[in-house]
């Protein structure tokens, strides 16, 4: 398991955000922590990056508390002291492999499920938003659109999530 740890410290938050995106937002910037399966020198953990180097973070035992830190070079395969492999790769090359990846299974019935679900979610936050953009906090009404708003938001980002880890935790092995 390991840790891909992106902060950009010195971006300031918007201030034109409404409390809800703010809530939204946070939701969203969690943590990326994705669980690798058995690694070796030639088929490594793939850490995509834009820039040449980066900090990983492998937790060596998920049992553990402590978290081993690397300095990844692109295209230099390393290893943890656990044994595990890691190895950062351009970003629009890994971004190229999970749509290839996409691309190939996308029609499968369980993968269009997701996506009508994504859609759909998409669609009706739409809908909403335009609807609220003249509410205020204390309009009649602006909780329950809130409570509907916090509803889609969930089933978007639950469709979102399941797709990625989808493609995530299959895709690397078309790049590796």
């Amino acid at each position: 398991m390991y840790v891909l740890v992106d902060c950009p410290l010195d971006m300031e938050p918007s201030k034109s955000l409404s409390t809800i995106q703010q809530e939204l937002l946070e939701q969203i910037e969690e943590a990326d922590v994705r669980r690798g399966g058995q690694t070796t020198k030639e088929a490594p953990n793939l850490i995509p990056f834009g820039e040449e180097r980066r900090i990983v973070g492998c937790l060596c035992h998920e049992e553990g508390h402590h978290i081993s830190y690397l300095l990844l070079y692109r295209g230099l395969p390393k290893r943890c002291r656990c044994g595990h492999w890691f190895k950062l790769v351009d970003f629009t090359e890994y971004e190229a492999a999970r749509d290839r990846y996409w691309k190939k299974i996308q029609d499968e019935p369980e993968n269009k499920k997701l996506m009508d679900d994504l859609d759909s979610a998409e669609s009706e936050l739409q809908r909403l938003l335009e609807e609220s953009k003249s509410m205020t906090p204390k309009s009649p009404g602006s909780n329950e659109m809130l409570d509907k708003l916090s509803i889609q938001w969930n089933k978007y980002k639950n469709a979102y999530h399941l797709i990625r880890k989808k493609i995530d935790e299959a895709c690397v092995t078309d790049i590796r």
